[in-house]
């Protein structure tokens, strides 16, 4: 009996571990939306309580099914997953299409007007958002250099000292 209970908790946490990582990879991995809302922890509080409950009845009240109840919850993760994952890759795809397409349309507009700082202010935020760190740390030196406020100049230097952290741990900075 201990048992059968200690598998069923097993379980829930395990389906319940398997929806939040894939949830959590929303923002975590592909950088789309923000952080933390909520909703993971809604979702996978309501899963785990159903999954744990559920078990608990239909093992004891229908056992026959239960094996047959099991891989359905399984596959059904297992198709969660795999289609979260499939659109998570879209959208990121998407968002990184747009902005490459702000960014060419900046470096046009910059080919006019050189002295713009906004410009270089704002494509260094989407170069690093890309990962470009180097040419982000240049186009906001330019910026700060065009116009020499106290965001622009903070920025600057949290951009080098990521740069310089980023070399120190091996990386090439980009």
């Amino acid at each position: 009996m201990i048992f059968l209970i200690l598998y069923f908790l097993l379980f829930a946490l395990f389906l319940t571990y398997g929806v939040a990582w894939t949830l959590e990879r929303r923002w975590k991995k592909y950088l789309l939306g923000e952080y933390y809302n909520g909703q993971t922890f809604i979702w996978t509080s309501c899963l785990f309580v159903v999954s744990y409950i559920g078990n608990i009845v239909v093992a004891f009240v229908i056992p026959g099914v239960f094996v047959y109840l099991q891989l359905i919850i399984l596959s059904g993760a297992g198709i969660f997953i795999v289609l979260k994952e499939k659109s998570y890759k879209a959208g990121a795809a998407l968002a990184r299409r747009r902005l490459l397409d702000e960014a060419a349309g900046l470096e046009k507009a910059l080919g006019t007007d050189p002295s713009n700082s906004f410009c270089h202010e704002r494509l260094s935020e989407l170069l690093e958002k890309l990962g470009d760190l180097e040419m982000a740390a240049a186009h906001a030196q330019t910026a700060a250099g065009l116009d020499p406020t106290e965001k622009n100049q903070w920025r600057l230097k949290a951009m080098r000292q990521e740069i310089e952290e980023r070399r120190s741990a091996g990386g090439n900075g980009n």
